[in-house]
């Protein structure tokens, strides 16, 4: 396999989305963490993030892509309606019920990251074999 074909900033992404199932997300009231890993689609992030990271290490670039854009359309189809019960008020006090954590930011960062390894990648291949667009 020629070293050059080989997307090694998307297989550094796709491995962070891979370790982010692993943090904790969101944090519930005071005590209560959420991974990614403890959701019913748990096992479809990490799928998504090992897919993406052999895509990459075989030069794979649009494959990469789509493994990112999969695991954001998986994230939000699972999360978009957590804004809804974000704060609680009660009487003069806002409550903050559901608070982000820092594996929220690695998964996002990492999941666009390989979106746009990928894409960078697939640009660059063409323009170097003179196909262009």
């Amino acid at each position: 396999m020629n070293v050059e074909k080989k997307n090694v900033y998307g297989a550094i992404a796709g491995a962070m989305a891979f370790l982010a199932s692993l943090l904790p997300c969101f944090k519930f009231g005071e005590d209560v963490l959420i991974r990614l890993i403890e959701t019913e689609n748990g096992v479809v992030f990490m799928g998504l993030a090992i897919i993406g990271v052999i895509a990459a290490l075989c030069g794979k670039d649009l494959i990469t892509s789509l493994a990112g854009c999969l695991l954001i359309g998986f994230y939000y189809e699972k999360f978009s309606r957590l804004k809804e019960v974000d704060t609680f008020i009660w009487g003069d006090q806002v409550i903050k019920l559901v608070t982000k954590e820092y594996g929220y930011y690695v998964f996002i960062i990492s999941s666009v990251g390989m979106i746009l390894t990928g894409l960078v990648g697939f640009i660059k291949k063409r323009k170097d074999s003179g196909e262009g667009f």
